[in-house]
């Protein structure tokens, strides 16, 4: 059933409630700051006894600011309807193929910094950038890599296991007749200590990188 549209018009915000079955999660916090920098630039949409269909997250922005009356266009639907446009309501924007990200750092580079209320941050627009730039160049990337060189901890992971105390006490025993924890952890699974993964390329002395966390943690 076609929802039919009765009227626009200002009512008191504490007037609408929303529906008690609304799936959708939005950022208040987010739409709040864009309310005290732009206004509200867009209907609430609700049923004419004031349950909203569209614009949930909008409604709890402005109770939280204080403010006292929204813009809210009245329909009518039957209650198929009604949760159908629950669900459309985000769902629809989500189905799209995302934003010319092209466009999208055009339009947030002429702003010049001044995002507020865009719920965009610096660290997107970083991000953004990269991504629009392309891939680096592999002369780039070896650049970055001499000048970052690996280090021994870089080839290790941590290992966290609960163990019985019992074990955790034998590991302990065990450990004090090793130089690293990779030679002791090598002796429990019965093979011979695994070769360091890291050399020192200026005097081609192996590195003990078995200290950079290749660790056990009792919990």
């Amino acid at each position: 059933m076609p929802t039919q549209f009765i009227e626009q018009r200002e009512v008191p915000t504490a007037d609408l409630k929303p529906h008690p079955d609304n799936p959708n999660r939005g950022s208040v916090d987010d739409l709040a700051i864009s309310l005290e920098e732009f206004g509200q630039y867009r209907s609430i949409v609700a049923l004419t006894d004031g349950t909203i269909l569209a614009g949930h997250h909008l409604v709890e922005a402005a109770k939280r600011l204080k403010i006292p009356t929204m813009r809210v266009d009245f329909v009518e639907c039957d209650d198929r309807t009604a949760r159908k446009i629950l669900l459309a309501d985000n769902r629809l924007a989500d189905l799209g193929l995302g934003p010319s990200l092209d466009l999208l750092l055009k339009n947030l580079s002429e702003l010049d910094g001044d995002i507020i209320g865009t719920g965009f941050d610096d660290d997107y627009i970083s991000m953004l950038e990269e991504a629009v730039s392309g891939p680096p160049e592999i002369d780039d990337m070896f650049e970055e890599a001499e000048e970052t060189p690996a280090k021994p901890e870089d080839f290790h992971r941590r290992l966290t296991i609960l163990l019985d105390p019992r074990f955790i006490t034998r590991w302990e025993a065990i450990r004090k007749m090793y130089d690293t924890d990779n030679q002791a952890f090598a002796s429990l699974l019965g093979e011979d200590d695994i070769p360091p993964l890291y050399e020192d390329d200026d005097d081609d002395d192996e590195v003990d990188v078995s200290a950079f966390g290749s660790e056990t943690d009792d919990e």
